[in-house]
């Protein structure tokens, strides 16, 4: 019998080159593609703004009272922050944010109705970021909100063009979709999104340390926003901020417990933000409140958030 063994060899030797030489070409295709590819993502990268950096704050009622003196100490012990959030009644509310834009702060603030247009178009706040009638779903209707707030958009914007105005939304009334949004006829998502606003905002509070992309209350209410914002490009604010807090009674193990969880959601918390562009505030609520305290006093949950605000934005 004939060895045929060279004849295969030789013949598959040239079925190799033939191969070889056919796919060669389509090698160097796939790699002008992949250059063109990376070519004309540089170009949308270099024409894409990389987001600005968090705008980080707290609100601060501890030790003694929501003074611009309390803040500073907060400041001090988990700054740079940059936004102060605070509730000042009318007749302080315009020398407030003088006096925060004096101490070079931001100032975030609300007021509750009353207050007339008159009184509206006397204020000059010039700058900084308001809300009236904050957490409106513990209070009123989804259309009474929306009218109330489209209403106060007219009257204060004229005198205060630079006043970034909109609504803050308590994300609690928002975990149970079913069950509708808000304390008083709950309604659908999009009944309270009023027709003039600046940015969207919430407050978001959990007892127990819980981190946000495991949070049913802040899930339902930002995969509502978070569309909104990238539709309208309008930012998303994150003003009140709380993981965890002393409650009466809590042992000393408990607490120690609890805080050492929170610094993990904090910085946790922080990652998962980092990947929306769209979020463009993230403040503590650094005191206390009808739960407990909220306040960072351990050094742990201090250390969390000065990273995230040395992250952010320091002028």
């Amino acid at each position: 019998m004939t060895d045929m063994g060279p004849v295969i060899s030789v013949v598959q030797t040239f079925a190799d080159n033939a191969v070889d030489t056919a796919v060669a070409p389509l090698h160097e295709h796939i790699a002008e593609l992949d250059a063109e590819v990376a070519r004309l993502q540089a170009i949308i990268d270099a024409q894409e703004p990389e987001p600005a950096p968090l705008m980080v704050g707290a609100a601060c009622n501890v030790p003694s009272g929501p003074s611009l003196v309390n803040f500073h100490t907060a400041d001090q012990q988990i700054g740079p922050l940059t936004v102060r959030r605070s509730f000042p009644k009318l007749e302080t509310i315009a020398n407030q944010v003088k006096a925060d834009k004096a101490s070079g702060y931001d100032s975030f603030t609300s007021l509750k109705p009353p207050v007339t247009d008159a009184q509206y178009g006397a204020l000059r706040l010039l700058s900084g970021y308001f809300t009236e009638r904050h957490e409106p779903e513990n209070d009123v209707t989804a259309d009474e909100f929306t009218a109330r707030l489209d209403h106060v958009y007219g009257a204060v914007k004229p005198t205060n063009p630079d006043l970034r105005v909109g609504p803050v939304y308590m994300t609690y009334w928002w975990k149970d979709l079913k069950a509708g949004v808000g304390k008083f006829s709950p309604s659908t998502r999009d009944s309270w999104l009023p027709d003039r606003f600046d940015f969207l905002g919430c407050d978001n509070y959990n007892i127990k340390p819980l981190p946000l992309d495991s949070d049913p209350q802040w899930l339902n209410w930002f995969g509502w926003a978070l569309p909104i914002a990238k539709a309208t490009g309008k930012p998303i604010y994150i003003v009140e901020y709380g993981a965890g807090a002393i409650t009466p009674g809590m042992t000393d193990v408990a607490r120690t417990a609890m805080e050492k969880r929170r610094a993990e959601v904090i910085a946790q918390d922080h990652a998962y933000l980092a990947q929306y562009r769209e979020v463009r505030m993230w403040l503590y609520w650094n005191g206390t409140g009808a739960a407990g305290d909220w306040s960072l006093r351990d050094t742990a949950s201090q250390r969390a958030w000065r990273d995230v605000a040395a992250a952010g934005r320091t002028a």
